[in-house]
């Protein structure tokens, strides 16, 4: 498996973990910084897969 393989599974399990947690969201219950939680967490990964996007152009 090729590091780009590793990050990309990686990334694919964070993406799984959030996708679990907005389903399991109350919206009653939810507070606007559960909500900037997950945004900052969709950020963090649009960079990564922009970074491997980058790393396999540049190969």
């Amino acid at each position: 498996m090729t590091d780009n393989e590793t990050k990309l599974n990686a990334l694919y399990q964070q993406m799984e973990a959030l996708a679990k947690k907005l389903d399991e969201l109350n919206p009653e219950e939810t507070k606007v910084e559960d909500i900037d939680n997950m945004i900052a967490l969709l950020e963090d990964v649009e960079a990564k897969c922009e970074y491997i996007r980058q790393a396999e152009n540049n190969r």
